[in-house]
């Protein structure tokens, strides 16, 4: 039958008497290079020493630190002097440092120092040769872990703020000794690809020890060599690598790469609609104007119209017939007056007229009568003329022996042959 189990603290507290009762842990010089360190704000000192791939992590409490001409700084290479317990509330096992001396400058850091002086001599951080940034990418390659919270969060702004971009993720570890090479092959296979309008390559934040493989020659000439433009997004503002260096374009974190490499195209939206919004007011007030301005053009039309003219000509006319036929009956009256008046006056001409012409006829009459031939036949009295052309004969001067003469009386005509003709 098995033994029985113990507790996760029955365990720990087994391991910490054991680190408790060797005495060569309680009094020990530890010597290393600083790989990080961090100060809190109660004024605790936090750092790692690492030497032959190994790591220890450090605490200095703030009393010691205040002793120290120095405080432990990432790259350096020092002794510390403390003792070495477990830490039961996380599993592990810390060097409670109480005095540092530093002994120049480690080993790694030296290293990187003369990485840098290489790469920055070959032109590899040259700002000239940086290249713009598109803000508003299509297709954007992520190199990360596919399991961290890197790629969920790259993931959650690109959505919010560009949710048309499409996003090609080459996984990759981000720490350990495989990351340097899965870094430089996921980045080629974006290259590859040839879709990808803007690389970032990103991890969330880290010890100096995590972020090595950021600083691997490989990687950065790789990157270099990228014929697309790529922003470096390594862990929080404070950490950096040469990654930055040699990147098109440093981003604090990876949520702001996500940012720079995208524009926020729902603001634009926004921004659209509100202008859509002021000018569909200024179309709905001109609109409006245009109804009241139709009413009173059509109110205007109504009383102009055919069905409110009609009776107002209507009743104009009957008025306008009602006085033209009192003018015509007034005007026919007074004709018919002035006619009567007339009449009689031409009337009473007429007959005055009538009266001096029949004296005047009866004078002529008289006179006629007086003056007739046939009165002065009567009288006694021939008129004699040739028979033949019926001339009168004034003189015995116009006949001769053997002329015709017609003699007429008043009671008839004689007709006679001229014998002798004297004078």
């Amino acid at each position: 039958m098995l033994d029985t189990p113990r507790t996760v603290r029955e365990v720990t507290d087994r391991i910490r008497d054991l680190f408790d009762s060797d005495s060569a842990l309680s009094d020990i010089w530890i010597s290393g290079e600083v790989l990080e360190s961090t100060v809190s704000r109660s004024g605790h000192v936090f750092f790692t020493l690492a030497g032959d791939g190994a790591q220890i992590r450090c605490v200095l409490f703030r009393m010691n630190a205040l002793r120290q001409r120095a405080l432990p700084s990432p790259g350096a290479a020092c002794a510390a002097h403390g003792k070495v317990e477990v830490y039961p509330t996380e599993g592990t096992y810390q060097f409670y440092v109480d005095l540092v001396e530093e002994a120049g400058i480690g080993l790694a850091a030296l290293e990187l120092e003369l990485l840098r002086q290489q790469l920055e001599a070959e032109g590899l951080f040259d700002p000239t040769r940086k290249r713009p940034i598109p803000d508003n990418a299509r297709i954007v390659g992520i190199v990360t872990s596919s399991s961290g919270a890197v790629w969920h969060d790259i993931q959650h702004v690109v959505r919010r703020r560009f949710p048309f971009a499409q996003l090609l993720l080459a996984p990759a570890a981000v720490q350990g000794e495989a990351a340097s090479s899965e870094l430089v092959a996921a980045l080629q296979s974006l290259v590859i690809d040839g879709r990808a309008e803007v690389i970032v390559i990103a991890r969330g934040g880290g010890s100096a020890a995590d972020l090595a493989a950021f600083n691997d020659e490989n990687l950065l000439r790789a990157v270099f060599a990228t014929p697309v433009p790529v922003v470096s997004a390594i862990g929080h503002e404070t950490d950096w690598s040469l990654l930055d260096l040699v990147a098109d374009l440093r981003a604090p974190t990876p949520s702001a790469a996500a940012e720079l490499v995208t524009r926020p195209v729902l603001g634009d939206l926004h921004a659209i609609v509100e202008r859509l919004a002021v000018h569909l007011d200024r179309v709905e007030r001109d609109v409006a104007t245009q109804i009241v301005d139709l009413d009173r053009r059509t109110n205007r039309l109504e009383h102009l119209g055919p069905a409110a003219t009609i009776p107002i000509a209507n009743e104009r006319r009957a008025h306008l017939a009602g006085e033209l036929e009192e003018r015509m009956s007034t005007l026919l009256t007074s004709k018919r007056e002035r006619l009567a008046t007339t009449s009689s006056a031409n009337g009473d001409r007429v007959r005055l007229a009538l009266d001096r012409c029949d004296a005047q006829l009866g004078h002529a009459d008289d006179l006629l009568q007086a003056l007739s031939p046939a009165k002065t036949l009567g009288r006694g009295y021939a008129f004699v003329e040739e028979q033949e052309s019926g001339r009168p004969v004034r003189s015995a001067a116009q006949v001769h022996s053997g002329s015709v003469l017609r003699t007429r009386f008043h009671d008839g005509a004689i007709e006679s042959i001229v014998s002798t003709a004297s004078s």
